[in-house]
């Protein structure tokens, strides 16, 4: 995976969850070794008629409904 070389040399040591729903974007999510919580990681998407990179997570719930959910890349809305 693309992602993994990315942040290990960003974060250093990490455990991660691979994303079923996330897949084709290299979903995962990662717990740092210093930190107790996980972070969602995957690569983003160049648009191809705007500038910048956008990117999305799909979450499957328990009811079957796929939800589209929107995330901040670096601090960005």
């Amino acid at each position: 995976m693309k992602i993994l070389d990315v942040l290990y040399n960003f974060y250093g040591d990490f455990d991660f969850i691979e994303e079923k729903y996330n897949e084709k974007y290299e979903g995962i999510l990662i717990k740092i070794k210093e930190e107790q919580e996980y972070k969602r990681c995957r690569l983003a998407k160049k648009t191809p008629k705007k500038e910048g990179y956008f990117t999305v997570f799909w979450k499957k719930t328990k009811i079957t409904r796929t939800f589209l959910i929107l995330m901040k890349i670096l601090g960005l809305s």
